[in-house]
């Protein structure tokens, strides 16, 4: 009960401070909401682009949601957050498309992102059926089989050059 009794002690101070705090200085709460705001956004935004984020925070994000992802589909699951380290491309560039991995944004819209790929999606989250791509190019992967990939991809190249056009800026060779 000690504890309790310290926490509602604290509470009460605490609660009586700020509601003196903004009778004194009626901006108090806007600067302080604003100021942590601004503080939060900066954060994220620079701690997204660091080494340490794609080396360690980034891998650890990776595993959660492929656990929660796995249970969710009843999918075997035995890796670790190392195993997902081992497997990560040294340059942070997707091994499929050669395009950097960038961070922010949900996979969904996002294209560029990192993401845990299954190789065999029945085989489930199991070591030496995961791999790093881009989020691209698992949709790409998910949603056709090879031979339906490869022909998709001669087709847009056939009547790229025919047309003598690019694809949302991109020339294709």
């Amino acid at each position: 009960m000690p504890n309790k009794d310290r926490y509602q002690k604290n509470k009460k101070y605490y609660t009586q401070y700020y509601q003196d705090k903004i009778k004194d200085d009626p901006e108090y709460n806007k600067k302080r909401y604003q100021n942590t705001k601004e503080t939060q956004a900066e954060y994220y935004k620079n701690k997204k682009n660091t080494p340490e984020y794609f080396e360690h925070i980034l891998p650890l994000n990776k595993f959660n949601s492929a656990r929660r992802r796995a249970k969710a589909q009843n999918l075997p699951f035995d890796i670790t957050v190392q195993d997902i380290k081992d497997i990560w491309p040294k340059d942070n560039t997707c091994p499929v498309l050669g395009i950097p991995f960038t961070s922010g944004g949900h996979e969904t819209k996002n294209r560029s992102a990192s993401s845990l790929d299954k190789i065999i999606p029945s085989k489930g989250y199991v070591k030496g059926n995961i791999q790093i791509v881009s989020a691209l190019a698992n949709h790409i992967m998910s949603n056709a089989t090879p031979d339906e990939v490869i022909k998709v991809g001669l087709y847009l190249k056939k009547i790229t050059e025919d047309l003598n056009m690019t694809h949302n800026n991109r020339t294709f060779d």
